[in-house]
């Protein structure tokens, strides 16, 4: 049985059919002058092209939530190589979007906390940060405690109920950005997990998994939920002040690769020791703190994802077959035995080949400095369906997850063009290999975990 929109539901999709069937018009209209532009002067022309319909796409997104913010959000910095005029036109949504009303705000904490509201000795009316289904308020609670207060939109449910609906619309909307990347199977994986963030206590519980894990961490920190004050809606942590990412760009080298590989330990640790991920690797979600060493602080922990034993077991087999112990035939049947590849009937050395760009930073010993040339080729080549093999290749739910993080990791670590001996760092996070550390955060990080073994 066909499920019936709601007013909103309805308008919401005429909103982006319209906004779609607009922005195709004049993309249309746009691609009629290049034809008709001068040799000399096209590659401007689709330089202007470009920058003019990310223009439309921002504005259009704009006034949206949910599945659509996340799209731009991840579009605004997962190519590193992208003109930076294309970046710039989503970068807001990095970290911002419309706010609600201090009014509406007030209502809903009203709503969710009654009496418990009470508990507050003040609250900030602009808040310091809107995302994609709420924004975050400073408040500070009659002991004296500053806290990160975060409210959810009051029609955030029925808004991303309809932003799954019409998702095939939303995707055509960032094609116009980004024509060559492949978004279908990103936003399928964000669509089975976006009403899961619905439920702040549910992120409230994750988050205070983190935050446990990372307790007294050198490098490392996780606010602490206050679960007491943590309803559906509305979600309490401790405050964290910190410069936003894009501050690191002004930090010395050395600054930004320690920076970087403590977004890479954080990534693989919380993979391999906790067999979980936050899985929003934008850099809205991460702050860089103050003191005589760099340390960051990480947010957002309402799509996260935890895997199985199962699902670990086939990422340790794939990483000894490719990089510990390397084995071509064994690699290639685990890809088959994953689901990574359909059909049996592929060359073992072709396989090898083709998924090399995913392992080519862990594989090599010795330093590396990620560039934004190598990052964008990956997300290229994870997009490609040129490639012979396109077509047999198989991306199963955990591995959408996991890939997602990894292209987002890696835009990261080129923009801050972090260099480290990557596999080094690597076999000393891995269970399976547990090198002893070589780089001084590892050594801070092994002497934390003997100190809280104690």
């Amino acid at each position: 049985m066909a499920t019936r929109l709601s007013i909103t539901s309805r308008q919401r999709l005429w909103q982006v059919g319209r906004a779609a069937t607009t922005i195709a018009a004049r993309d249309t209209l746009r691609r009629i002058g290049i034809a008709l532009t001068p040799g000399p002067s096209k590659d401007a022309a689709q330089r202007a092209r470009t920058l003019r319909t990310t223009t439309d796409v921002a504005a259009a997104v704009a006034g949206m939530r949910g599945l659509t913010v996340k799209l731009a959000q991840m579009a605004s910095y997962v190519d590193p190589a992208a003109p930076d005029d294309v970046r710039n036109g989503l970068a807001r949504f990095q970290d911002a979007a419309p706010p609600m009303s201090a009014d509406l705000a007030l209502g809903v904490l009203r709503d969710e906390l009654g009496e418990r509201l009470s508990r507050f000795a003040e609250i900030e009316e602009e808040p310091r940060a809107a995302a994609s289904i709420g924004q975050v308020h400073r408040a500070t609670l009659r002991d004296g405690t500053t806290v990160a207060l975060k409210i959810q939109y009051p029609d955030a449910r029925e808004l991303i109920t309809a932003d799954l609906e019409q998702a095939p619309a939303i995707v055509g909307l960032l094609r116009f950005a980004f024509p060559s990347m492949r978004v279908d199977d990103i936003v399928a994986e964000l669509a089975t997990r976006v009403r899961d963030e619905l439920d702040y206590r549910r992120e409230a519980a994750v988050q205070a998994r983190f935050a446990r894990a990372y307790a007294g961490h050198p490098r490392i920190v996780i606010p602490r939920p206050i679960g007491a004050l943590t309803t559906s809606r509305v979600l309490v942590t401790e405050w964290i002040d910190g410069a936003p990412f894009a501050s690191a760009a002004t930090l010395e080298p050395e600054e930004r690769s320690e920076i970087g590989e403590i977004l890479f330990r954080f990534v693989f640790a919380s993979l391999y020791r906790l067999r979980l991920y936050n899985g929003d690797p934008h850099p809205g979600n991460y702050l860089i703190l103050d003191g005589p060493r760099p340390r960051v602080a990480f947010l957002d922990f309402g799509f996260s994802r935890s895997f199985t034993a199962d699902e670990m077991a086939t990422f340790e087999a794939l990483i000894r077959a490719r990089v510990v112990t390397p084995d071509r035939h064994a690699f290639a049947e685990t890809l088959r035995a994953a689901g990574l590849v359909i059909g049996d009937d592929h060359d073992d050395d072709v396989l090898w080949e083709f998924f090399a760009p995913y392992y080519e930073l862990v594989e090599t010993p010795g330093p590396r400095t990620v560039t934004p040339a190598w990052a964008s080729g990956i997300l290229r080549h994870t997009f490609d369906r040129s490639h012979p093999l396109a077509s047999a290749v198989n991306v199963p739910p955990a591995f959408v997850v996991v890939q997602r993080i990894n292209l987002g990791l890696y835009a990261l670590l080129a923009e801050l063009g972090a260099t480290a001996d990557w596999r080094a760092i690597a076999e000393d996070i891995w269970p399976f290999v547990a090198r002893a550390p070589i780089t001084p955060i590892g050594q801070e990080e092994a002497a934390w975990r003997l100190e809280r073994a104690r």
